[in-house]
């Protein structure tokens, strides 16, 4: 079988670089082609839609064809991806076919050590409207969704406006950085990197001399477990308020993020509600030491922060019981790490990899079963190859671990292909 795997790598990438080697026309990435409207503005339509494009490399956001409104009143931008994926597991099993979730990774059991599937789960449908492009007001609307839900059922990725400095809507926390990753064809990405969508507020002020500053509001939540007899979770009433200031230019940004929310639950021995303070502090940079490479990193600590942290997300982490005092209950630090580089080979090629790692801080006071995750890693490596400026081609290597509160380890492995087509 191993054999087997190995073989299966190689093929696809002499494949790859065979048709690296050839010549192919394309238009490069990103040309937006005016089919309504005049045609002499595709400039100023391509900058604009790009500004109002989420950071986020698995969103396609830029459309190739656009619609401009009598007198430039709008842009008007249209487009889909579709995004297939082949993958091939082996080890302990990954439940999803196209997020590799280190969290999620449980013991495989006999006979099922390996597994085919695919999916087009990942394929999008987006909409990048500008109105009033050459005036002081002028505002953006985006929305994008894809076929995430039960049965390939539709479900809504992002759906914001933007009007000057301000952002609203449903998209990313401004506690999430998007800049200072790699792509990856697994659709989740680093585990530990902070990525968390929600409806919020976010107001960006440049500050001059390459200075930027965000300040964001973000829908309260909370994700905890609780026992109905001592301490259950309760409606939040506090928005969390994620912050940022950055610096950047052509080669390199630093961004140093900061987030503060209030957890609150509800002590049934007491009869009363308490809060927590949630916290995090955030590093994350990328830069380009040489034109065709670039490297990226991040590091995030926090205290309640556990819904926001890739890996950590929705397994009821943000808040813990007390071993002692079970009406109680404590914020649990977490901290989390990434680096990765991506070297574009040629105009056409391109590879990435990327390392992740989250780990969980529980003590003594602290009380969770055995089962419960503690830390997980991460690794992946790919390689893209770019056919036309519609088509996209590409082979991915995921690893995964996974550790539990009682020390149990797992380990997953996936290979798989991708096939997009964006227009």
């Amino acid at each position: 079988m191993k054999r087997l795997i190995v073989s299966f790598i190689l093929l696809v990438m002499v494949s790859i670089g065979a048709m690296a080697s050839s010549p192919t026309d394309s238009v490069s990435r990103g040309n937006v082609n005016v089919v309504i409207g005049g045609q002499e503005n595709e400039a100023d339509v391509e900058r604009a839609f790009k500004d109002n494009v989420p950071r986020d490399k698995s969103v396609a956001g830029m459309p190739h064809f656009a619609i401009v409104g009598k007198n430039k009143r709008f842009y008007l931008g249209i487009g889909a991806n579709f995004k297939a994926s082949g993958s091939f597991d082996f080890g302990d099993d990954m439940p999803s076919s196209i997020d590799f979730v280190p969290s999620a990774i449980t013991p495989s059991t006999p006979g099922n050590r390996a597994q085919t599937r695919f999916s087009a789960q990942a394929s999008s449908i987006y909409l990048n409207f500008i109105a009033m492009p050459d005036n002081p007001n002028k505002t953006g609307l985006f929305f994008a969704g894809y076929f995430r839900g039960e049965n390939y059922g539709f479900k809504m990725q992002h759906f914001y406006i933007k009007y000057r400095g301000l952002k609203f809507g449903y998209t990313h926390s401004a506690f999430t950085d998007n800049d200072a990753v790699p792509f990856t064809i697994d659709e989740q990405g680093a585990s530990g990197q902070v990525s968390f969508k929600t409806v919020n507020l976010m107001w960006t002020q440049p500050l001059g001399k390459g200075f930027s500053a965000t300040l964001g509001l973000d829908a309260p939540s909370i994700d905890m477990a609780g026992d109905s007899a001592t301490f259950v979770s309760v409606n939040q009433r506090v928005p969390a308020i994620p912050l940022w200031v950055q610096y950047s230019n052509d080669l390199a940004h630093v961004r140093l993020s900061g987030m503060m929310r209030v957890l609150q639950y509800r002590d049934m021995i007491a009869q009363c509600n308490r809060n927590l303070m949630g916290w995090g502090a955030q590093l994350t940079a990328s830069c380009r030491p040489l034109p065709r490479l670039s490297i990226y990193a991040g590091a995030v600590y926090g205290q309640g922060i556990g819904n926001y942290v890739q890996d950590s997300s929705g397994w009821q982490l943000d808040v813990v019981g007390d071993s002692e005092d079970l009406s109680q209950a404590y914020a649990l630090p977490i901290w989390s790490c990434h680096a990765g580089l991506e070297w574009n080979i040629s105009e056409k090629l391109q590879a990435n990899l990327l390392y992740s790692r989250v780990n969980c801080l529980y003590d003594n006071r602290m009380s969770v079963s055995d089962a419960t995750y503690k830390s997980g890693q991460y690794a992946t490596a790919n390689l893209l190859y770019k056919v036309t400026n519609f088509v996209k081609l590409g082979v991915e290597y995921n690893w995964g671990s996974r550790q539990s509160y009682g020390r149990q380890i797992d380990h997953a492995n996936r290979v798989q292909c991708l096939f997009s087509v964006e227009i």
